[in-house]
């Protein structure tokens, strides 16, 4: 099985050595990288970065917020001693003392999450399609352009798997790009080119720049 990756947002060092005995204890793999507060783990987040999100108490609700205008599917659950009325729009809590069925619990409903999640299957391993900032065809290989600065190859056609991608929020602006309009920062009409937040161009075909600014216009609404 798979290491459920996890960001743990927890200033009390005893508190967070606690947590770390319960998820040893719960007979899922996980891999936890620790944070003082929810300004320091956003600093360093990308979306797909972490397959759970574990949040202290009130002063995690805003990084909460912030955290789901950017990925909305990465699971999130607060570590509290007391329910708040700011803490409403969110439904998963571990309350205090923590519970080892709890967080089992939230662990099994992450494992879920990511095993149900859409995504392309590579042969490095499974890519959900809100890592993807764009695919790009370099003569007989695919380049997965990922969120956080990362790279995924495949010795694939652009051609043979454009299906397998939602449209929106992916677009085929040319023969050799395939863009996830959620990551596009602007579109350049001098170039005929989308520049990707997170680095990177892709070329749009002329016969489709009207297109892809109307689709562009779409999934900007949607947000």
């Amino acid at each position: 099985m798979e290491s459920l990756q996890i960001a743990v947002c927890e200033d009390n060092p005893g508190e967070y050595q606690e947590l770390l005995s319960i998820l040893e204890c719960a007979g899922i793999p996980v891999s936890c990288e620790r944070f003082a507060d929810g300004a320091d783990f956003l600093n360093g987040f990308f979306p797909g970065k972490y397959d759970l999100v574990l949040l202290d108490g009130l002063g995690g609700v805003d990084a909460a917020s912030r955290l789901q205008e950017q990925d909305s599917a990465t699971p999130v659950a607060f570590i509290t001693s007391s329910l708040d009325h700011a803490m409403d729009g969110f439904a998963r809590y571990l309350r205090k003392p923590l519970r080892a069925v709890e967080v089992e619990e939230v662990l099994r409903f992450a494992l879920r999450e990511k095993a149900n999640e859409a995504g392309v299957s590579l042969p490095t391993g499974r890519v959900s399609f809100r890592q993807i900032r764009y695919v790009e065809q370099s003569n007989h290989d695919l380049i997965f352009h990922l969120t956080g600065g990362r790279e995924a190859r495949a010795r694939e056609r652009l051609d043979r798997i454009e299906g397998q991608f939602p449209a929106p929020p992916f677009f085929r602006t040319h023969k050799s790009y395939l863009v996830n309009l959620y990551y596009v920062r602007r579109l350049d009409r001098d170039l005929n080119a989308f520049e990707m937040n997170g680095g990177g161009t892709a070329h749009i075909r002329r016969s489709s720049v009207r297109e892809a600014a109307k689709a562009l216009r779409s999934v900007t609404r949607e947000a």
